[in-house]
């Protein structure tokens, strides 16, 4: 793991950290473990780590070799005002405006290179806060995939979702500002089901979803009681 840029060429390194920037990079920590980036003892050091964390310095190296945003860059992107010094300004783009991109080489950031979620024999879901990349791939198997983005943000006004050909199932629970295109989804003996907009509300992204579903399900909805439940709403 290592950092980008050095506290000398990033005035934000330096930046002390509080409860809420370790806590965040804990949370995203546990869901690279549940996805297999990461094995027992590395997530447990590296929790340790971010709660003994004191700048953004501490931080950035524990996420630098994961598909996630450096906390930093996360940061500057919210307080525009500390690029100075060297720091590149975060961009803004359209509805965007705020956010970070993923970087280039992570996970998501080409067609060739999607960020994936698979299922094989048992459910795999991607929940909570995380910064959604701009090509994502969903292979459910023989089982679900949720991809879950109520609590999600990006940089991109158009996501492209890529369903692999299976027995299972791919669920995708959206805002009520997101708008979800199937258009372009295909079936063989399995279902498609959307009741989310076509188009988005002005500023919100749209998730085109693209591939065959083959004998599965997919399914697109937004927040039910239980999710709601789940996120005190």
């Amino acid at each position: 793991m290592s950092a980008s840029h050095s506290p000398d060429e990033n005035p934000v390194l330096r930046t002390r950290v509080g409860n809420a920037e370790r806590d965040a990079v804990v949370e995203q920590l546990h869901e690279a473990a549940a996805e297999g980036r990461l094995e027992l003892e590395e997530l447990t050091e590296r929790i340790e780590s971010a709660l003994q964390a004191k700048t953004f310095a501490d931080l950035d190296p524990l996420v630098a070799d994961l598909p996630i945003v450096p906390p930093s860059q996360a940061y500057a992107a919210r307080n525009p005002g500390l690029a100075q010094g060297g720091f590149p300004p975060a961009p803004s783009y359209g509805a965007a405006a705020g956010h970070v991109p993923v970087p280039a080489q992570a996970a998501g950031s080409s067609p060739d290179n999607p960020f994936e979620l698979s299922a094989g024999m048992e459910d795999t879901r991607r929940r909570g806060r995380w910064t959604v990349p701009a090509y994502l791939r969903s292979d459910p198997s023989m089982a679900t995939v949720e991809w879950n983005f109520l609590e999600a943000s990006t940089p991109h006004s158009v996501i492209s979702l890529d369903v692999t050909s299976s027995w299972g199932t791919t669920l995708v629970v959206v805002p009520e500002d997101w708008g979800v295109n199937v258009d372009g989804l295909k079936k063989t003996w399995g279902s498609i089901r959307s009741k989310v907009a076509v188009e988005p509300r002005p500023g919100s992204p749209l998730i085109r979803v693209t591939g065959n579903v083959g004998w599965g399900t997919f399914s697109a909805r937004h927040a039910n009681w239980w999710d709601r439940q789940r996120l005190g709403r």
